[in-house]
């Protein structure tokens, strides 16, 4: 299928951003390792509304992931949010990624874009896809074989499938429902299937931030807790016993 110029200038980012976190090249992709260990950045698992997938707070240097999400899903929304945070040109520092179709604009649907390529590398993503598919077509054991490969979400997995010309819409509905239960059938975990984290949680630049400053008496420690509490970290505050830590 052609794509358009723009498609293309968009895989080509992504590839370039890909090579920067992930130098090995590793499939499938450790995107939550990568964003951690860009300089500054935080990543917060939060409650958003469940039509949020995800924000990007530029100017704060801050991901926030919508904690209920599949972990497939959580991938890719990280992923799409990277696109707001190194690629949109724009001067809105604060993006909401919303799942409502009539909500979304260009720029969502380019991040999307970006997302699936940033995951699965386009050359990577169809040798795999030709090393699956026999004359009869492509099937759900090699579907689940593909999101399991790249840990992609279904949805993502259909919707790539079908920009790659693949799979048409008759399929993409019957394909869309029991991913979890085909994963389990074809001998794989359901990882990929539930939430990451069962409540919110935050982890990279904020919590480091929040000792260092106590730690270098600019804040108390009741400031410090109250930081590290509103960034869902009372796990650090109050230890595997309850009582606060020293």
């Amino acid at each position: 299928m052609k794509r358009t110029d723009i498609e293309q200038k968009i895989e080509l980012r992504a590839l370039s951003i890909r090579q920067q976190l992930n130098p090995s090249n590793d499939t499938p992709f450790d995107i939550i390792k990568a964003v951690l260990l860009i300089p500054g950045l935080s990543l917060s698992f939060a409650p958003l509304s469940e039509n949020i997938s995800g924000i990007c707070y530029k100017d704060l240097n801050l991901l926030i992931v919508n904690y209920k999400q599949s972990y497939g899903r959580t991938r890719f929304t990280i992923a799409h949010e990277l696109y707001h945070y190194f690629v949109e040109d724009s001067k809105n520092n604060t993006v909401i990624s919303s799942l409502l179709l009539e909500k979304r604009n260009k720029e969502e649907k380019y991040a999307d874009i970006f997302a699936s390529y940033l995951l699965a590398p386009r050359e990577e993503f169809l040798l795999f896809l030709e090393s699956l598919i026999t004359p009869k077509g492509i099937c759900i054991e090699d579907i689940v074989k593909i999101e399991q490969h790249f840990q992609m979400s279904r949805h993502s997995t259909l919707i790539r499938l079908q920009i790659e010309g693949c799979l048409d819409q008759p399929s993409f509905e019957q394909y869309s429902q029991g991913a979890m239960s085909q994963a389990r059938l074809y001998g794989y975990s359901d990882k990929l299937y539930k939430p990451l984290y069962d409540k919110p949680t935050t982890l990279g630049h904020y919590v480091v931030m929040a000792n260092e400053l106590f730690k270098n008496d600019l804040i108390t420690k009741s400031k410090r807790n109250e930081l590290l509490l509103d960034g869902f970290r009372d796990d650090i505050v109050f230890g595997e016993n309850g009582e606060i830590n020293d």
